[in-house]
Order: structure tokens, then C-alpha cells, then sequence
């Protein structure tokens, strides 16, 4: 965390800012000797002074401790500004606390800048596990029922946690799936539709709700390693271990006896650090017996493998529903691992962006005896030379919903034998075939697809087919379901736009993405004559070479009012709808 302030957090100046409700974590960034408890003392005072003369009108900030950080900030730039890492234990901030002119200091200070005492805060995770209503909670933590019961005896005592428990599981309910997994596990190419009405009522609740988590920021513990906590669904439920050094198998059991109900792990090594031997393996072993139970999703990256694949075999996990290894090429040891676990009976997404280390282990991954996955998010795994034949042989492939071959060199070929296969996915909702170098005529394999007739993503970035390949894919009658569609970088030119406006598929799309695609004020001329039975709420024409009065009559085309234009050109003031 970063925070405009004066000089080094000591211990006691961290109980102090913990007392306000505020996260941070301490770096140890003094080689010389710890000071004492008296220099702390002093050190703490000093730092009120200086405060006080720095700002004098300190008072008409507000009530807050954030009140005179933004002060600090606007009248002193970067010289309050610093940054802190993890470096003090915990047992060290207990004796701040501890210390006999922590009262005085802690009454000053809430008289001074109106900061909470631990007296006024509100309830957290660990009081909550001690409600009467919490056990029904912690047997089905899937379940939102539960949550909701809870939530309304809170909000009828006055405990402002209930309404938050409350907003997150209707968050929850729009988007399907915690917040995290819309970016950093499934691809942005891949993201989930949402309605314009509901994604209005999530931002709605998305402000609402961080209103309530900075007025409450003692919802969350203090973190003493690098990582991050998050509540969701009204409790903490996303855990991020970064740079896995700073954590020791004491302080995450700490941490995960204060969050029973975690069900996202993000477990990151830092990049060409590396851990104590074994480290990345005692935390995860350690997070299988606190939070087996709840954990539904779990990412690592930049882990040393052996020890991962290892751990993987023997951990038991049975929620686990989503595992993602980012940007880490995904070795055999690893499936193997995860093949040989027979807990992972729920298991149904991998998420690996640098791809598998074969074709066989997508086979293993279709073929598992322990598991069935349903969204296979794995590019760049090379799939040449009759890898789709093997793959649609597996019967397991009719299962898969999300399906990601970008980069895979597939082809037109592989494709169909995928698509045709008798084990197609007939229930398939998303693919991305991007950077495929399919051709204008190759689009026929899509187009003509029975198996894709539920289909509402499709993701052709970068296959460069031209006009041709939109009169191809326009025609299509299997793409009923097709609602949103990018074809960047595809050089469809305006000839092509013009073939998308009069194909049966345009009046259905709600997202359009034609960044680079070599369009001029012809093209957008003919989309500004659109139907006003189009459904599109969302537009990208960036990277096109447009200027203002090539956008202008869409800008004003009022049956585009509703869609959001995203491009390079500044839209006039008083103009239709949009961010530009």
C-alpha cells in the first residue's frame, strides 16, 4: 500500500493505522539497528507534530484518515509519498498495542482526525464465525440462502455487513463468477455477456459496495506478507499470495483461521526470485486443510513445478472448480498430477495462456477419468500434424462450453474435425480461433457448423480472410445464438463491413469488435444506415485511420444511441452516447 505520510511506519504507527481500519504491509528497509520502544514513542509523536504544522487546516478535511492523505498528497506531492513491503511479525505489532501509552496516543489521534477505536468498528470475519447463523453458512458455502438469512439479522441489528453480504450476492448472481475470473483466468476474449440493463444495475452495485468497504476497511485483515485479501459474497473469499518468501507457514494458518470461507487462491512467485525450497508446496498443503473445503478456484504462476506437480497429486480439494496457471507453460508432470487426484471430482476449467507442453495433454485433460472439463482455455499448445483427429476422438470432448485454439496452428482442417466430429461440443458458448490463418472460403467450417448453434462468442482476431470471408460467415443460418463477434485485424475493409450490415447475423450482435480492419468514412457511412432493429450496445472501430467527421453521422445516428463507440477520434460535445 501507498501511503502520503512522514518517514518510516514503526510498529506502533502501524497499530495506529490498523486501528483507522486501513491494510498495509511493512518493508524493512533500515539496515540498522530496530529501534526501541521509547524512539517509537517518539518517533509516533514527532510524527503528529509534523502533521500538524504541515497542515494546518488539517480540521476542515473531514473525519477520516483518507481526508489528509489527499490533503498531503495535493499540497506535498511526492515528499509523503512511500511505499511498504512486508518485514515486521505479528508478534511485534501485538506489543504495539500492548504498550502503555497506546491509549493516550490512540485518543489523541481519534480526536485529532476522527479515526474509529477498535470499540466502534463493525463486525469481521472472525466475529461472524462465532454468530449463531454462521454454521448453516459454512456447511453449503455455495449456496446464497444461508448468506442472505445472515444478512438480514445483521442489517436488522444495525450491522452494516449485512447489506454488504446482501449486494455481493446479487452481484454475484449477475456475473456469474467472481470478479477475478473475468480477467486475470478467463481470457478478455472470452468474457460473459451481459445484458445492458443488468450491467447497469452491476455498477450500481459495484459502487455501492466499494462505498461501504472504505467506509469498513477493518472487514479486512492486515496482511503480514506481500498479497491481497478481498471480500465476495460478503465475506472474505480472495486470497492472493505474492512473492512467496515473505509468507511462512505460521503466518497464512494465522490468516486462514480468520478466513474459513476462501474460495479463490492466487498463489505467485515472484519472476526470477524463486522460493525456499518446498515453500510453494507447504502453502498449498497448508490452504488444502483450512479452506479445502471452500475453495472453488485457484490460480499459480511463476511456482516451481516439481514441487506444484508434487503437491497437486496428494492435496485434496473437492469445490475446486477453476485452475489457471497464467502466463506458465503447463508441463506434463502437472496433468499428471492433477489426473492421479482423485478429489477433483468437480474440476471443469483450465485456464493456461502459455498453452500445455503437448497435444497429449490436452487428450489426458478430455480423457480424465476423474473429472470432466467443460472450459478449455489453452493457446499457443502446438496442435499440428493430426492432433484434431486425436482430439475428436475423445468422447469428453461434447462436454466442453468454452474452448480456446488461438495460436494452436489448427487450421481450417482441424477445425472441422473438431466441429464434425461425433463427439462435437454441441453445447459450445464460447471459442476463440484467433491467429489461426484461415482463409476467406475456410470460414465455411464456422459458418456451416451444426454443433455451434449455440454459440455467443467468437473470437477470429487476426485471421486476415478479407472481404470474402465476410460474405462466407455473413450467410451463415447455424450462428443463430452469435451475440458478440471480433474480427480485428481481419482487413475486412468496407466492402466487408458492408456484407456483416446486411447478413442475417448483424440485427442479433450485441458486441462488435473491427479495430484495424482498414475502414474509412464509407463504412461508417453504411453503418449509420443500420436497421433501428440492431441490438449492438457495444462498437470498437479504434486503429482504423478515423477522424471526427468520419464518425460524425455515427455519433448521430440515433438508432446507435444506445451502443458505446469505442475509437481514437474525439466525439463533439452534445453528441450521442458513448466512451470515445
Amino acid at each position: 500500500m501507498t501511503i502520503p505520510g512522514y518517514g518510516r511506519l514503526a510498529p506502533l504507527q502501524l497499530a495506529m493505522l490498523r486501528l483507522a481500519g486501513y491494510r498495509v504491509s511493512l518493508s524493512w528497509q533500515d539496515n540498522s539497528r530496530p529501534l526501541t520502544d521509547t524512539e517509537r514513542l517518539a518517533e509516533m509523536a514527532a510524527g503528529l507534530r509534523e502533521l500538524r504544522n504541515a497542515v494546518p487546516a488539517l480540521a476542515t478535511c473531514g473525519v477520516s484518515l483518507a481526508a489528509w492523505h489527499r490533503r498531503l498528497q495535493k499540497e506535498h506531492g511526492a515528499s509523503y509519498r512511500h511505499t511498504y513491503g512486508w518485514a515486521t511479525t505479528r508478534d511485534k505489532v501485538e506489543a504495539a498495542y500492548a504498550d502503555p501509552h497506546y491509549q493516550s496516543l490512540a485518543a489523541e489521534l481519534a480526536a485529532r482526525f476522527g479515526v474509529a477505536t477498535s470499540e466502534e468498528m463493525t463486525m469481521n470475519d472472525a466475529d461472524l464465525v462465532d454468530h449463531p447463523l454462521y454454521a448453516d453458512i459454512a456447511a453449503d458455502p455455495a449456496a446464497d440462502e444461508p448468506r442472505l438469512v445472515l444478512a438480514d439479522a445483521l442489517m436488522q441489528a444495525g450491522e452494516p455487513r449485512g447489506e454488504l453480504i446482501t449486494l455481493q450476492c446479487e452481484l454475484a448472481q449477475i456475473l456469474g463468477e467472481q470478479p477475478a475470473l473475468s480477467g486475470a483466468w478467463t481470457r478478455s476474449r472470452l468474457h460473459p455477456l451481459i445484458p445492458e440493463k443488468t450491467e447497469t444495475r452491476a455498477r450500481q452495485i459495484t459502487r455501492r459496495q466499494n462505498q461501504l468497504l472504505k467506509e469498513h476497511l477493518e472487514w479486512t485483515p492486515v496482511l503480514e506478507g506481500d498479497g491481497e485479501i478481498a471480500l465476495w459474497r460478503g465475506f472474505l473469499a480472495s486470497l492472493t499470495l505474492r512473492g512467496l518468501d515473505s509468507w511462512s507457514v505460521e503466518r497464512l494458518e494465522a490468516l486462514l483461521h480468520q478466513a474459513p470461507l476462501i474460495s479463490q487462491l492466487n498463489l505467485l512467485a515472484s519472476w526470477g526470485v524463486g522460493c525456499n525450497a518446498g515453500m510453494e508446496g507447504q502453502l498449498l498443503e497448508l490452504c488444502s486443510r483450512y479452506i479445502g473445503s471452500s475453495l472453488e478456484s485457484l490460480l499459480i504462476q511463476g511456482a516451481d513445478d516439481a514441487a506444484i506437480a508434487e503437491v497437486l497429486a496428494k492435496v485434496r480439494f473437492p469445490a475446486l472448480r477453476w485452475i489457471s496457471f497464467g502466463a506458465q507453460r503447463v508441463p506434463s508432470a502437472i496433468i499428471a498430477a492433477l489426473l492421479e487426484n482423485p478429489s477433483l471430482s468437480r474440476l471443469e476449467a483450465l485456464y493456461a495462456e502459455a498453452g500445455l507442453e503437448s497435444a497429449e495433454d490436452v487428450a489426458r485433460l478430455l480423457e480424465a477419468p476423474n473429472f470432466t472439463i467443460t472450459d478449455l482455455v489453452t493457446p499457443r499448445t502446438s496442435l499440428r500434424r493430426g492432433a484434431a483427429e486425436v482430439l475428436a476422438g475423445c468422447p469428453k470432448l461434447s462436454a466442453l462450453r468454452i474452448l480456446d485454439v488461438t495460436r494452436t496452428g489448427l487450421g481450417a482442417a482441424g477445425l472441422e474435425a473438431l466441429l464434425t466430429s461425433k463427439h462435437a461440443p454441441q453445447g459450445l458458448e464460447r471459442l476463440a480461433a484467433a491467429w489461426l490463418q484461415l482463409k476467406g472460403d475456410e470460414l465455411s467450417v464456422l459458418a456451416d457448423a451444426t454443433s455451434l448453434s449455440k454459440l455467443e462468442v467468437l473470437d477470429l482476431e487476426s485471421n486476415r480472410f478479407g472481404p470474402a470471408g465476410m460474405d462466407v460467415l455473413g450467410a451463415s443460418t447455424k450462428l443463430t445464438a452469435l451475440r458478440s463477434l471480433t474480427l480485428r485485424n481481419c482487413r475486412i475493409l468496407d466492402e466487408g463491413l458492408e456484407a456483416l450490415l446486411a447478413s442475417p447475423l448483424f440485427p442479433r450482435l450485441q458486441e462488435l469488435n473491427l479495430r484495424s480492419n482498414g475502414l474509412t468514412v464509407e463504412g461508417m457511412l453504411s453503418l449509420s444506415r443500420v436497421s433501428e432493429e440492431n441490438a449492438l450496445l457495444k462498437l470498437n472501430v479504434n486503429n482504423n485511420k478515423l477522424g471526427v467527421a468520419d464518425m460524425t453521422p455515427v455519433w448521430e445516428a440515433p438508432q446507435l444511441a444506445a451502443c458505446r463507440i469505442f475509437v481514437e477520434a474525439k466525439k463533439p460535445k452534445g453528441k450521442a452516447k458513448g466512451k470515445e
